[in-house]
């Protein structure tokens, strides 16, 4: 780590289940009155992405490493 970097506090973001993380933002998604009209919803994330698996694992946040992002939809 840079020492004339002050580290970047992330809450809980690094331990909370991944999943959890999704279902809140659905959520939220969800109970928003245009909501009805939505056709698609489509999600951005680094690689790599292993499309027989359905798991993301974005090698800038190791904590998300192997995440089930089609069971997490």
């Amino acid at each position: 780590m840079r020492d004339d970097v002050d580290p970047v506090d992330l809450g809980d973001i690094a331990t909370r289940p991944a999943v959890d993380d999704v279902a809140d933002a659905v959520a939220e998604l969800t109970a928003h009155p245009l909501w009805p009209s939505v056709r698609a919803v489509g999600v951005g994330c680094a690689g790599p992405l292993d499309a027989s698996q359905g798991t993301v694992g974005p090698i800038n946040i190791p904590a998300r490493q192997d995440f089930p992002l089609v069971r997490a939809a």
